[in-house]
């Protein structure tokens, strides 16, 4: 009986050895990041919109387009709170025990249960990001319905049927690009379960802040606009002009301009784009034709 009470004790501190780490983790604070103001509430930053959803138990959707800093803020946001975070990444290879765990060898001829890094978070508390949550595959969003309802839980059928109530202090977002190629507009089932829904685009105050050169963010609005005309496919995001800065202080101005044409995919855009830049030459020369020398 001894032996088997010791036995008993050794599985047990392993399993929990095992089990004291957690998934998710608390991001590293970025200094960049410049927080902006939303539409929503007298103009509420968008830390101040999360800050009440988390209070209340809303999730929250961002829709918007790329490079504007949909993930950017909220792993922002869990950074100052301090927030274990994780992103579930939407595509179609995703397979449900990498999120919601599954049994695993235990190193002395048995296994124990894993929990994946969503379940990890019900369980415990963070930040829980869903990106391009119109690519997510129905076999996970089915899943995540009623952890995104009023019910808040989630049911392992893998784990012996076991349902968790979602901890307290569980924050869920999902954010979306309408405009990718091979999306589909979000079920309305799965919209109506975020209480708070966010419209953003890009930020001129927030660019102001983030880039220098007043020449490249008015190439940028030129480019915006031929998108919106239909000229070319290629979104100029925010994120773009940053690499365009530190790339033309890196390797100059005509490595910069090469590179911003390169992300269009198309001869065509490209010779568009080129002959937008054209225009704008001489005023991004006077703002960046030193960069490459510092």
């Amino acid at each position: 009986m001894t032996a088997m009470m010791d036995t008993e004790s050794v599985l047990d501190d392993l399993a929990t050895s095992l089990h004291s780490g957690r998934i998710a983790r608390v991001p590293d604070p970025s200094p960049t990041y410049v927080s902006r103001r939303t539409a929503l509430g007298a103009n509420r930053t968008d830390f101040q919109v999360l800050d009440y959803a988390r209070a209340h138990h809303y999730n929250v959707l961002i829709e918007g387009p790329t490079g504007l800093g949909k993930t950017s803020a909220v792993i922002a946001w869990a950074a100052r709170n301090s927030k274990p975070f994780y992103a579930v990444s939407s595509n179609v290879a995703i397979d449900p025990s990498q999120l919601f765990g599954k049994f695993v060898p235990d190193g002395i001829g048995g296994f124990h249960w894993q929990d994946g890094p969503v379940t990890d978070l019900v369980r415990h508390g963070g930040v829980l990001l869903i990106n391009e949550i119109n690519f997510l595959p129905e076999r996970i969003s089915t899943v995540l319905f009623s952890l995104l309802d009023s019910r808040r839980e989630i049911t392992l059928l893998d784990h012996d049927g076991e349902v968790i109530t979602a901890h307290q202090d569980l924050l869920i977002v999902g954010d979306l690009n309408p405009d990718y190629e091979g999306t589909r507009p979000l079920n309305k089932a799965l919209r109506n379960r975020f209480a708070i829904q966010m419209s953003w685009e890009y930020d001129d105050e927030i660019e102001r802040q983030l880039v220098r050169g007043a020449s490249l963010r008015e190439l940028a609005g030129l480019l915006r606009r031929a998108q919106h005309d239909g000229e070319v496919d290629a979104p100029v995001s925010t994120g773009m002009l940053v690499e365009f800065e530190q790339i033309a202080s890196g390797l100059g101005l005509d490595a910069a301009i090469r590179n911003l044409v390169n992300h269009f995919p198309t001869d065509e855009e490209r010779q568009a784009v080129t002959v937008v830049i054209s225009a704008m030459l001489m005023n991004l020369e006077s703002d960046y034709a030193d960069e490459g020398a510092r």
